[in-house]
């Protein structure tokens, strides 16, 4: 199901952490596995996005550079180095600029691997004013880690201050804005985050990703999406969105989409049982952004007695963005 806008980026208790000993015995498992016929059998699948969605959820810790973008996201904060043929592809990128009320936005990185869609998004006034830029007015300047402290001491306002404070003590505007990158029908997953960084001019950068049914982008060339854009000024005196200030609009765009480069089939050497669950084949897939491995497993007796509505096979899928290789083994 869709979020509504403007949406709550942090979907980390909808995702709560894969264990760190349950995420190491499935890359054993799948390492170790020898490849085989594929075996044809229903599967009830379960997303876990593990490791690229989840993570940039969490608060950014970046210093503010120039134009920031999701290789910034990803390796100063989280120390992950973006693959190349991705890096290539977001740096590559052709920006456009859309004008909604008195903000302009500027479409700075876009990427798709059918699995995932993503985009970065500079976001400054179209006059080229001073202003301030937040989603959440009652949020401080240094809720954002290191990158939000970095605003406040160049605003020259104590960390702990808020956005609408902070408009009231430097006399300037306030908008808050948002990004939203939107797959059309039937290619969205459902699922989607966003978050935001602040560069070293003030401006902000809107980053947003969504999750696609790859299933359904298999063979697609060129992802529909629309950016949905979402302005309002705040008004100081209450906090709230000032009258008539509020802007909606979806501009349709295209993506390009970067697909699979090379996939296999494995099954198990060994049995394998995680938490009732007997592992029976995996399905590794490389993309431009990492390696995906969807793993079927057959409930055990003890499982289904345990997860009512479970079926007799179980799919898990999590993504490994670290994946820089040209071959799986």
């Amino acid at each position: 199901m869709k979020q509504e806008h403007g949406f709550d980026p942090d979907l980390r208790p909808a995702f709560p952490d894969m264990p760190e000993d349950c995420r190491d015995a499935l890359l054993r498992a799948a390492r170790s596995v020898r490849e085989e016929r594929k075996m044809k059998k229903f599967t009830l699948r379960t997303a876990l996005i593990a490791a690229l969605l989840i993570i940039v959820t969490m608060t950014a810790a970046l210093a503010a550079t120039e134009m920031l973008g999701w290789t910034d996201f990803f390796g100063e904060h989280f120390g992950t180095v973006v693959p190349k043929a991705a890096r290539d592809i977001l740096n590559a990128s052709e920006g456009k600029t859309y004008q909604a009320g008195p903000l302009t936005f500027t479409v700075k990185q876009l990427l798709s691997d059918g699995r995932l869609a993503m985009c970065a998004v500079d976001i400054r006034t179209a006059d080229g004013s001073e202003a301030l830029y937040c989603w959440d007015p009652s949020d401080t300047l240094g809720c954002n880690g290191e990158n939000g402290k970095i605003l406040a001491k160049r605003l020259g306002l104590p960390a702990e201050t808020t956005y609408l404070d902070a408009a009231k003590q430097l006399n300037l505007p306030l908008y808050r804005a948002e990004a939203c990158l939107e797959a059309a029908e039937p290619y969205s997953g459902g699922e989607g985050m966003g978050d935001q960084l602040w560069n070293a001019d003030g401006a902000m950068t809107s980053f947003s990703m969504e999750y696609l049914d790859h299933e359904k982008t298999a063979g697609v060339k060129a992802l529909p999406v629309q950016l949905f854009l979402l302005v309002s000024r705040i008004d100081p005196e209450t906090g709230e969105d000032a009258a008539d200030s509020v802007i909606r609009q979806r501009e349709p765009m295209e993506i390009p989409v970067h697909g699979v480069i090379t996939e296999k089939d494995y099954a198990p050497a060994e049995p394998f049982t995680l938490n009732g669950y007997a592992l029976v084949s995996v399905h590794a897939e490389q993309t431009v952004c990492g390696l995906y491995l969807d793993r079927v497993y057959e409930a055990d007796e003890e499982a289904r007695k345990l997860y009512e509505n479970a079926g007799a096979e179980k799919a898990w899928e999590i993504i490994d963005p670290l994946w820089e290789g040209k071959w799986l083994p």
